[in-house]
């Protein structure tokens, strides 16, 4: 299982358990637009991985 395989599946499996305060739903955030978002901040390239595991 990869980086990207764990984008794939983030946003349905969080967006359930996210609540958006009032704010977001009137600034029209979804959980979904969110996660993305969140995961898009992300710099697969500088995680640090166990010893021996490498990004394909």
């Amino acid at each position: 299982v990869g980086f990207e395989d764990v984008k794939a599946v983030a946003a349905p499996v969080l967006n359930h358990r996210l609540i958006l305060n009032y704010q977001a739903r009137l600034d029209k955030v979804t959980a979904e637009s969110l996660v993305q978002e969140l995961l898009d901040t992300l710099d697969v390239a500088a995680m640090n991985l166990p010893a021996g595991v490498e990004v394909q």
